[in-house]
């Protein structure tokens, strides 16, 4: 049975399986070629924000004395 709208993509891949085939490897060497020459940093250099908290009251008030 055909498709009424004329247009069925399985039905395209299955009479051209050749075509189909032939696509899909070219999709897979471009792939694996651009995947090979990704360059990626292997450890790139992250900065770590730090936030430090006063352990007493005390000590707030001496490091911000305006601060109270």
């Amino acid at each position: 049975m055909a498709n009424s709208s004329g247009f069925s993509i399985s039905a395209l891949s299955i009479r051209r399986h050749i075509g189909t085939l032939m696509l899909t490897l070219a999709v897979i060497v471009l792939g694996v070629f651009f995947i090979t020459t990704l360059q990626v940093d292997l450890l790139p250099s992250i900065t770590y924000r730090a936030l430090a908290f006063a352990s007493t009251r005390r000590e707030f008030r001496q490091k911000w004395p305006l601060m109270k």
